[in-house]
């Protein structure tokens, strides 16, 4: 059996199942052959409640019958000699006579007088018998056909082998004993025939029986009741035995009668995939498919192997060309369907069953598959795009870009957001390379690096690009948290960066190397955010204005010996927070007007320094004096407060400052601002 390529037998009763539902709900039947005739043994013929007592009391049939089941087999001679008189061309009696009982005498002489138009039932027994044990093949008593070799035509095995999940599908025509006990038959054994065999024989049927003793799986005609039953009574019942539906006994001319009980009162139904029939109903069912040559071919166990790798071959194949998952489950259950179609245009048109739930296993299983491999693709993906991104934003900004992808990618085709820039740059650094070790300075930078970037994803800042030695950091350019939460973020990075710098410094003094500075930019604007580049690579990053200035004011650092210089509209954001020095108006390079600057002093961490607040009070009046051309005055006064924090070089600075421009002389139109003369 094909099936045998799979052995797992809930998947094997599962397939059965499949295929016996197509065959069920949407199988092509086979025609029902008119010569059949199904002559039961039921209620109506057990309990003959139907006819008055005198009724019963001129038939000799009736009055036997009426004295109770089991029937005097002189009835059975009766019924045989009736039928065989209206020109039925066999009967066959789907029962059996294994023991002698009352009546023998008159059904032997009725087997004897129509010997060419009977049949009767034999039966392998499957109890634990020996091989050879006459007892395994039940035979009728032989006071009615005497045992003879090879058997009597009278007598054929109305025995029917189910599939292992108890349901009969096939039927065996022909049989040897050595294939009853599930063994290869030997050369010359003795084949036996069957109930159906044995009438198609009688009738000259013999070219529309299969060929060997393989099962044979058949096209069913229905399910029960398809063979409509006529009582047996009937045949005794002058009244119906001259209506219109008799005729006499006309009805049964040329008619294969077969005599068998209905219902289940001789435990004689049989579960098919049409549900449960009656015995006698499964017989004639053999018969039909015989006569109308309704037989069902099945795939062999290569093929069916064959038909579930091909099942899964295609579901890759559907996964590899249809990559979204809606879209590939969409086409697998379209393949599926076609599956199931496929098989039951096979089934109805060609005869053949194919494998059903197999293939449909292996294409399901094949496409959960391919749908898990992408699943821990993609996880495995984003954990790498995670990972890879955290090295230059935040994670919770990373986590925004993942989880929220349509949202983030909107901004590539260029949007115009408010956004805080930092720009650093390495003091020193370009002079080192002059002279040092490769090796050494590369192991520098990296480790500058390493602990630059790490205060700007804490920061929840995005890491835009490194230029040399330098690096740009943007706010609110991917996830943002309002424009002074960005700028304040950005001020807390260069802090930061600030204290991260110091340590790097007393480790490469203690190693021998050079100490290095760094100054910092910071502003704060409108800038482009978007995908910048060519066709062959591009970057998510910002351009604008507000870019340009930032880098100009980390240049601007220079000039007044400090570190931090934050522009007027990100200083504004974050006054709350942090002191801040006020440096002028400053004229950049690219620029027509000044731009006023602030260097952080400190953050307000709600503590009072009265020395402070007085150097910043006094400092604050300084710049006023000085922006006014009040130069003399302004040089004390920042000297004053130089005198207040000895360490704050920028006092000294402008004190130094306003003592150049006071021996220049008065200065027409002054404005406070400093013109940078670099970049």
């Amino acid at each position: 059996m094909g099936l045998a390529v799979i052995r797992f037998r809930p998947l094997q009763r599962t397939e059965f199942y499949t295929q016996d539902c197509i065959a069920r709900f949407y199988g092509k039947r086979a025609p029902i052959a008119p010569e059949l005739v199904y002559l039961a043994i039921d209620h109506d013929s057990i309990s003959l409640d139907q006819f008055e007592p005198a009724e019963i009391g001129r038939s000799p049939a009736l009055t036997l019958m009426k004295q109770g089941w089991p029937w005097s087999r002189a009835v059975h001679g009766m019924v045989l000699d009736r039928l065989v008189s209206a020109g039925a061309q066999v009967v066959a009696f789907d029962l059996l006579f294994p023991t002698p009982r009352d009546g023998d005498d008159a059904f032997r002489a009725a087997l004897e007088k129509n010997r060419d138009r009977v049949v009767m039932g034999s039966n392998f027994l499957n109890a634990e018998r020996s091989r050879g044990d006459t007892r395994t093949h039940q035979l009728p008593d032989s006071g009615l056909i005497p045992p003879s070799s090879p058997l009597d035509d009278r007598v054929g095995f109305v025995n029917f082998w189910p599939d292992f999940d108890e349901v009969i599908r096939r039927v065996i025509y022909r049989v040897t004993e050595s294939e009853v006990f599930g063994d290869t038959p030997n050369p010359g054994e003795e084949e036996f025939d069957s109930l159906s065999v044995r009438a198609l024989r009688k009738i000259s049927r013999a070219d529309s029986i299969p060929a060997g003793t393989a099962t044979r799986r058949i096209r069913f005609a229905g399910g029960p009741n398809t063979f409509l039953p006529r009582s047996v009574c009937d045949l005794f019942d002058e009244k119906k035995w001259r209506s219109p539906e008799y005729r006499a006994g006309e009805f049964f001319r040329g008619k294969i009668v077969l005599v068998g009980p209905e219902g289940n009162f001789m435990k004689d139904l049989v579960l098919t995939p049409f549900g449960f029939i009656a015995g006698p109903e499964l017989h004639l069912s053999a018969l039909n498919a015989a006569l109308s040559g309704s037989f069902v071919r099945e795939t062999s166990s290569m093929v069916n192997g064959m038909l579930i790798f091909c099942a899964g071959v295609l579901a890759w194949a559907l996964c590899i060309r249809f990559p979204a998952p809606l879209l590939r489950l969409a086409f697998l259950a379209l393949a599926a369907g076609g599956w199931l179609l496929g098989a039951q245009l096979l089934y109805n048109h060609a005869g053949l069953i194919i494998l059903t739930f197999a293939p449909l296993i292996a294409l399901g299983s094949s496409g959960v598959c391919c749908l898990s491999w992408d699943f821990f693709v993609e996880k495995r993906d984003k954990a790498r795009v995670r990972r890879t991104l955290e090295r230059y934003i935040s994670k919770a900004a990373v986590k925004d870009i993942i989880d929220n992808p349509s949202s983030f990618f909107q901004t590539l085709g260029g949007v115009r957001k408010p956004v805080a820039v930092l720009f650093t740059d390495l003091r020193g650094f370009t002079a080192m390379t002059e002279n040092a070790d490769s090796h050494v300075l590369v192991g520098m930078l990296n480790e500058y690096f390493g602990a630059m970037v790490e205060p700007i994803l804490e920061n929840h800042g995005s890491l835009d690009k490194y230029i040399g030695d330098a690096i740009m950091a943007v706010w609110g350019n991917i996830q943002s948290r309002g424009p002074a939460e960005d700028v304040r973020a950005a001020v807390l990075t260069a802090l930061r960066m600030r204290e991260q710098l110091a340590g790097l410094n007393k480790r490469w003094q203690a190693a021998g190397q050079k100490s290095l500075g760094m100054g910092l930019g910071i502003n704060f604007g409108e800038a482009i955010v978007g995908n910048i580049g060519s066709v062959h690579q591009m970057n998510l990053t910002v351009i604008g204005d507000v870019v340009n200035l930032a880098s100009r004011i980390e240049g601007v650092t220079k000039e007044f010996g400090i570190d931090l210089l934050v522009g007027e509209d990100a200083a504004a954001l974050v006054g709350e927070w942090f002191h801040l020095q006020s440096v002028g108006p400053v004229k950049v390079k690219g620029r027509k007007g000044g731009v006023e600057l602030f260097t952080v002093a400190g953050e307000r961490n709600g503590h009072s320094d009265t020395q402070f607040d007085e150097y910043l009070r006094v400092y604050h009046e300084a710049m006023a004096l000085y922006r006014r051309g009040e130069f003399p005055v302004a040089r004390s006064t920042f000297e004053q407060a130089h005198g207040l924090r000895p360490n704050e070089t920028l006092a000294l600075l402008f004190a130094v400052r306003c003592s150049a421009l006071e021996e220049g002389g008065p200065i027409p139109n002054w404005d406070g601002v400093f013109v940078m003369t670099e970049k």
